[in-house]
């Protein structure tokens, strides 16, 4: 069931909070400042649109101000500059600051989690993905298709060169079963209520199940329960306050990205 021990049996690392003191910490840090920042300005870079049949669908299009409408480019979130307009000067949205947060503390549970392995490469990768396509849910409802494939084909092709580099391909095929088995219930959940689960959340659930299924098959299901939790969590005071339009404000992508991190992080003491 569990291709996590034989990925990791290998190599000794020390994991937790001491793995901090590791000079991994250094390149980790970075890598999620780069990434969390970029993936934070291409999810404001995507905004709802419709196309000539009438389905909604996220289109790639400028980051803009709210404000002003002026253009942020990715050289404008740099340290000191980064949650400000360079147009009007005023605060950005808190998703600006919140997604490059979200990016570093994600990648720094995964050095927790794995240590200084390289297991924790392709799960470093998954974070920024889950950052994209969570915040681009929370602005427009949407998942954009190009996210969730770009993130499967390069998760795949890292999980697999690490696979190969400590010669047990055959781990992959857990991968592939878990990300089959997220999908297939997600996809049935999607035909029984289309209208409360859009087919963004089911392509993202390949992804989801892809690297839950890597460490092992059965964390597909919890990864799934903890990500209805994590949803119901912020969906109930929606409920509360909004109503029966709850659902325009509440997504259920960021939840599953939340099940997964946490699946991910707690997979010692839940399989």
């Amino acid at each position: 069931m569990s291709a996590l021990g034989s990925l990791t049996a290998p190599l000794a690392a020390t994991t937790g909070i001491d793995a901090f003191s590791t000079i991994a910490l250094i390149p980790v840090v970075v890598w999620a400042f780069i990434a969390g920042t970029t993936a934070t300005w291409i999810a404001h870079r995507y905004r709802e649109a419709t196309d000539s049949d009438g389905y909604e669908f996220a289109e790639l299009a400028a980051a803009t101000c709210e404000r002003c409408d002026h253009t942020v480019s990715l050289a404008e979130t740099i340290p000191g500059r980064l949650g400000i307009c360079g147009g009007c000067g005023r605060a950005l949205p808190a998703t600006w600051i919140g997604g490059v947060l979200a990016s570093i503390a994600g990648c720094l549970a995964m050095l927790a989690t794995f240590g200084a392995r390289a297991i924790v490469v392709p799960y470093l990768w998954l974070i920024p993905v889950l950052v994209t396509a969570a915040l681009v849910d929370l602005r427009t409802m949407l998942i954009p298709k190009r996210v969730v494939w770009i993130g499967v084909g390069v998760g795949l092709g890292l999980m697999t060169a690490t696979a190969a580099w400590m010669g047990i391909i055959s781990s992959l095929t857990s991968a592939l079963i878990g990300a089959g088995a997220y999908f297939a219930v997600m996809f049935v959940l999607h035909v029984v209520n289309p209208n409360g689960l859009g087919f963004g959340d089911v392509r993202l659930a390949v992804l989801l199940g892809l690297y839950l299924g890597w460490i092992d098959i059965r964390l597909t299901l919890i990864g799934l329960f903890i990500g209805n939790v994590s949803y119901l969590a912020y969906a109930l005071p929606q409920r509360i306050r909004h109503g029966k339009d709850a659902g325009r404000f509440s997504p259920f992508g960021p939840g599953l990205a939340v099940g997964t991190i946490v699946a991910v992080c707690c997979y010692s003491l839940v399989v």
